[in-house]
């Protein structure tokens, strides 16, 4: 059968329908790849401005360490007197 020749004519034409479709099956992927990479780039290039904002914020209370326990004294000390303000109003 094999040496049959509308059966290699066959075959020869089945061969390159498939070469034809695998070529775009590897143009689209090609594409989508070269897509995708570019909006990986974008995204990681806003998470990393994100992430390097927040690390300045965090990296100005540990390199003055003082200056954060002294804003969260004040704060405490903020929230009692208005506290107390609320208790001494309530017997007056």
């Amino acid at each position: 059968m094999t040496d049959n020749a509308d059966y290699r004519l066959y075959l020869e034409v089945q061969f390159e329908q498939l070469h034809e479709k695998l070529d775009e099956i590897k143009e689209q992927v090609t594409k989508t790849n070269g897509r995708v990479t570019e909006l990986e780039k974008c995204h990681a290039g806003k998470r990393l401005d994100k992430l390097e904002e927040e690390l300045r914020d965090v990296g100005f209370f540990a390199r003055h360490p003082k200056m954060f326990v002294g804003l969260i004294v004040v704060l405490v000390v903020l929230a009692l007197v208005g506290g107390l303000g609320n208790v001494i109003s309530k017997f007056i």
